[in-house]
């Protein structure tokens, strides 16, 4: 099976309700979600929308299958405009994005979660080195 048609796995599965839900309970549920269009990543967009309850826009692209973590960046600075955006892609992708972000090294596992706090007026502004005020990692 192509890897862009994998389905997600057990642990994803069940991981990603747990996620939709760690969203309400911490107030982050996104106004904008940018979703890979790999198969995995669409079976893991469901169950967060479902019980985050997420009402916002869904912009699903095979632009964040398996690119560089600039490539996220550059999507993000043409996202929607949203005060809070989530991104769904795989790693390393992901793992990488967060060691720009957050500064730290550290293991991005399937349905984690990375939240950041970025010191810029806009997504539009972003870049590889924003200045980043809060970040933390959930991990299922």
């Amino acid at each position: 099976m192509d890897d862009f048609d994998r389905p997600l796995n057990e642990r994803g599965r069940a991981a990603a309700p747990l996620m939709g839900r760690l969203l309400v309970e911490r107030g982050l549920v996104p106004d904008v979600i940018l979703c890979s269009s790999a198969r995995r990543a669409v079976q893991t967009l469901c169950p967060v929308v479902d019980e985050s309850r997420f009402a916002g826009t869904i912009v699903i692209t095979r632009e964040l299958y398996l690119v560089d973590p600039s490539a996220v960046v550059e999507l993000i600075r043409r996202a929607p405009p949203a005060e809070r955006l989530m991104v769904i892609s795989h790693n390393p992708t992901l793992e990488a994005l967060h060691a720009a972000f957050s500064g730290r090294h550290e293991p991005f596992p399937t349905a984690a979660l990375g939240r950041y706090d970025l010191g810029v007026a806009g997504f539009a502004e972003l870049g590889m080195r924003a200045p980043v005020t809060h970040a933390e990692l959930f991990c299922p």
